[in-house]
């Protein structure tokens, strides 16, 4: 019967994905029917999207579309930066319905509310699927994720967190089975994200070295742990991609042909070799060094002149008390005080768990960088 068990089939999963789903796009139409009436809010007869930011991607969208703006350099960094987003509004626009007005204003609401599948993934993942509909239900609509991804909200955030949790649950599901498939899709993964948020790669670097770690320590007797490292780094090298499809894709061919003559050693050995060319190529530790400095180092405190960074003009980026850090996470000081406290004795019981820290240190390193960062633990928590 239906619902029934601990471990609910795909098709139960399904149906807790779309109702989560619709739940989520749903609560991000509030700002549609709050203005909807307003006349100053409408361009070309659709309301205007509410983020100076969205208007820089747009404008790339419509040169895509109808080769307007050529001579606006801008464009071109538009495209050359965030690819993947760019033509991801290019095709919806193209090939759907919806006029460009209408993909930028909806695109975010649409995009945004997939965090629920990695979300309730996990929770199947762990045996607990109501936790994870019920963390959907929650996550998807959470006073941060929600302020950056409603509906009109044109940016690049709305594919930062989703993706950013698809992956660290493709991390996670190859932690707990050691399926070859898994590494597959957690490579697919890993080779796409830089396309549409390449700022995000500090984070997915710190995850993938807890993910190597984890595999070192506690299951480091198993075959596809060291097969997993050598295509999980490979996939993260700094290089072409054509070059890592080619690269990884020889190795699944090889494997089928002789994976009777490999044993751990072999493996080890192409581990060390994949994880020495992903730190040569990555400049892994001087990525998120520098990020980190980005948005701590805002300026000076001396009399006299003074010289400010850029990003310290920017609002979202300046400091905030705990107090706010907590709201915007999960809704207040209690609730995140219970979050903290489930995390523990989630990792208590499943020490995967361990490799999801980076994302809580990114949201507790917003009190000092800004509220644009506590997005990224609201999946989490």
């Amino acid at each position: 019967m239906m619902f029934k068990g601990k471990d609910f089939g795909y098709k139960e999963i399904g149906i807790m994905i779309i109702i989560a789903y619709l739940f989520s796009f749903a609560v991000r139409l509030i700002w549609v029917f709050q203005f909807k009436d307003v006349s100053s809010f409408y361009w070309n007869d659709q309301l205007m999207i509410n983020t100076n930011d969205g208007y820089f991607f747009a404008s790339a969208v419509d040169y895509l579309l109808n080769g307007v703006h050529a001579d606006n350099p801008r464009v071109q960094i538009a495209i050359d930066s965030y690819p993947a987003f760019v033509y991801t509004s290019y095709f919806l626009t193209k090939y759907t319905p919806m006029s460009l007005e209408t993909t930028i204003l909806y695109m975010p609401s649409i995009i945004s509310s997939l965090v629920v599948i990695p979300i309730i993934l996990t929770g199947k993942l762990l045996k607990l699927p109501w936790v994870g509909f019920f963390s959907a239900l929650l996550g998807s609509i959470a006073w941060s994720y929600y302020n950056r991804t409603m509906t009109g909200y044109y940016d690049t955030d709305m594919f930062s967190v989703f993706l950013q949790f698809t992956i660290l649950y493709l991390f996670l599901l190859t932690l707990y089975h050691k399926d070859s498939i898994n590494i597959l899709y957690l490579s697919i993964g890993l080779l796409i994200y830089p396309y549409y948020y390449p700022q995000g790669l500090s984070l997915i670097y710190a995850i993938f070295i807890l993910w190597v770690a984890y595999q070192l320590i506690f299951q480091r007797e198993e075959k596809n742990s060291y097969l997993f490292i050598a295509i999980a780094g490979i996939a993260l090298w700094n290089v072409p991609i054509l070059v890592k499809i080619l690269i990884i894709g020889a190795i699944f061919i090889a494997l089928n042909k002789i994976e009777d003559k490999l044993d751990n050693k072999k493996l080890l050995y192409l581990s060390i070799v994949s994880l020495f060319m992903f730190f040569i190529f990555g400049d892994v530790f001087q990525i998120i060094w520098f990020k980190i400095v980005d948005y701590t180092n805002k300026g000076v405190k001396e009399q006299g002149l003074h010289f400010y960074q850029v990003i310290q003009t920017v609002r979202e980026a300046g400091s905030i008390s705990w107090e706010t850090v907590a709201n915007r996470i999960i809704g207040g000081v209690i609730p995140l005080v219970i979050s903290v406290i489930g995390y523990i004795l989630l990792v208590i019981r499943h020490k995967q768990f361990l490799i999801a820290l980076p994302l809580i240190g990114v949201g507790i390193f917003a009190h000092w960088a800004g509220l644009r960062f506590t997005v990224y633990a609201v999946p989490v928590a």
